[in-house]
């Protein structure tokens, strides 16, 4: 909306987030060992994985029970360039697992206790929505409109920076499972209570009730 401001749009503007299909049951855990920070999403430049990765290298001796997974698409040049600094650096524990899709993403949420996006920029971030639902607390970038994670207690949203991203990285594997399972219900309350795709549909209809003439004007939409 800010965008659309800015090119000079004056027409009202609803804004409505995109729904979230938020399972019914959460499939259980199959990992054993080692703790798990995800990436999931688009390999791309955009996403800051050279980031994360130079981040995770210079925590990763203080948190020798976790393990980076990295799940997306290997056919860019852009995950190949990541993939040789991580054999460069010789930074252990990160696994590249591929591109991830239907029961297979379920699980690998379910499988995770802290999902990451350290992106420059994101409309949206649909993989945020689906690690929430999945009851898996998020650090997100503040490219990503993600700022209820500190209001909701589910998860970080920090500055893109790379000591800014250590320190957060740092706080969030230093939580008990415990602690970061209490984080994650939070963030699966909140998917279900403003994101799923019955709440999505109402917020629709009042916009275009309004529209009709039919009700007052929704709140989320602003003229």
């Amino acid at each position: 909306m800010e965008q659309a401001r800015g090119y000079g749009l004056r027409n009202p503007i609803a804004v409505v987030p995109n729904g979230i299909d938020c399972p019914d049951v959460i499939p259980p855990s199959n990992r054993t060992g080692l703790r798990r920070l995800l990436f999931l999403g688009r390999i791309h430049p955009t996403k800051s994985l050279d980031l994360l990765v130079s981040a995770w290298s210079q925590i990763e001796r203080e948190f020798l029970d976790w393990e980076l997974v990295i799940a997306g698409p290997l056919d860019s040049d852009y995950s190949r360039f990541v993939r040789r600094m991580v054999a460069t650096e010789k930074t252990g524990r990160i696994r590249f697992i591929g591109e991830v899709k239907g029961q297979q993403k379920s699980q690998c949420f379910a499988d995770s206790d802290v999902f990451v996006l350290p992106s420059k920029s994101e409309n949206f971030g649909m993989a945020v929505a689906e690690a929430l639902a999945h009851g898996v607390p998020a650090i997100v970038s503040q490219g990503a409109p993600w700022s209820g994670l500190d209001s909701h207690a589910c998860g970080w949203w920090f500055r893109l920076d790379c000591s800014e991203l250590v320190a957060t990285l740092r706080d969030a594997l230093s939580h008990s499972r415990e602690e970061l399972a209490v984080m994650g219900q939070r963030g699966r309350d909140w998917m279900e209570r403003e994101y799923s795709w019955a709440v999505i549909a109402r917020r629709m209809q009042n916009v275009y009730r309004w529209l009709c003439g039919m009700a007052d004007r929704p709140e989320w939409v602003y003229l």
